[in-house]
């Protein structure tokens, strides 16, 4: 499913028909259900990479700080992830005097996105919330499962660290 993924927004001269599209995947199973249960958590992984693609490809005139702290509300309320937005006020009073001195040299104001994910989730979804991701939304990792998870996102920050200094033993 990620290597479906495609940011093509701003091309204009491609009609929509003629879009790479995904159209169906088949998979057999020997217990569908448990099939269906197994993706869940890993289909909303996949939606949060996407949306984290398009935030990272959209351009900096579209998306202005303030542009993405709602882009980040509107997308991840209706999961139940609970999101602050601080402005230069609040973040002044909070000691971010690094980000708000860079922000200076910008025509847009500074935003600061705080999210909290408290478990649980809202009936909606990563997709506006039309209730396709339910059960996407409310499968939170076990320990075990986030434990293993942060082991192999270690492993393989190690081994990308070790390329980029080509080659060498990672630290």
């Amino acid at each position: 499913m990620l290597r479906s993924y495609r940011f093509d927004r701003y091309r204009t001269k491609e009609k929509e028909e003629d879009k790479p599209k995904l159209a169906g995947l088949t998979l057999a199973a020997a217990d569908p259900a448990a099939a269906r249960a197994a993706w869940a958590p890993q289909r909303a992984v996949a939606e949060g990479v996407f949306l984290t693609r398009d935030l990272v490809s959209e351009p900096p005139n579209v998306l202005n700080p303030a542009a993405m702290a709602d882009r980040c509300r509107d997308r991840l309320e209706t999961l139940g992830v609970e999101v602050e937005i601080l402005g230069p006020k609040e973040m002044r009073k909070l000691g971010f005097g690094a980000l708000l001195g860079v922000a200076q040299g910008s025509v847009n104001e500074a935003r600061a996105v705080v999210m909290r994910w408290r478990g649980g989730g809202a009936a909606g979804g990563a997709n506006g919330g039309k209730g396709r991701r339910a059960a996407a939304a409310s499968a939170a990792p076990s320990a075990a499962e986030s434990s293993s998870i942060r082991a192999a996102s270690r492993a393989r920050w190690k081994s990308s660290r070790s390329r980029l200094l080509g080659g060498g033993a990672a630290r």
